[in-house]
């Protein structure tokens, strides 16, 4: 999946940068992410190194393309997604991913987060 993101970066950042100084434009990189990358569970730890790895690819993108006026940030996911959580489901993630996507440029931010990891961790080691 990192070298997906590369690619889609390459592809995606020259024509992000070329609208990014026109009236009414939000160019962004948006992106899914998982907690993993920062509390990494052992028995996932192939996804784990992924999820750190792409954090690490889009930060540093972001210093790249921040400054070109291209929006570069993730919706951390926490958990398990199901429709019958109130807290952990697709229509709460769709709507952090357009809450980003809605930031102004001055308050733009890197991270928003749906869930807490930690959690999921808690309850998977059953404590």
């Amino acid at each position: 999946m990192n070298i997906g993101m590369y690619v889609a970066a390459t592809w995606a950042l020259p024509h992000l940068t070329s609208v990014a100084q026109k009236p009414g434009t939000k160019p962004s990189f948006l992106f899914g992410n998982s907690g993993i990358y920062e509390y990494p569970i052992s028995d996932f730890f192939s996804l784990s190194m992924q999820k750190a790895a792409q954090t690490n690819f889009a930060a540093s993108l972001n210093q790249i393309a921040g400054p070109k006026g291209v929006h570069v940030a993730s919706v951390n996911i926490g958990g398990i997604i199901s429709d019958d959580d109130p807290e952990m489901n697709a229509k709460l993630i769709a709507t952090k991913v357009w809450e980003l996507y809605s930031q102004d440029k001055g308050s733009w931010t890197f991270e928003l987060k749906v869930g807490d990891i930690r959690d999921l961790i808690k309850r998977m080691s059953g404590q």
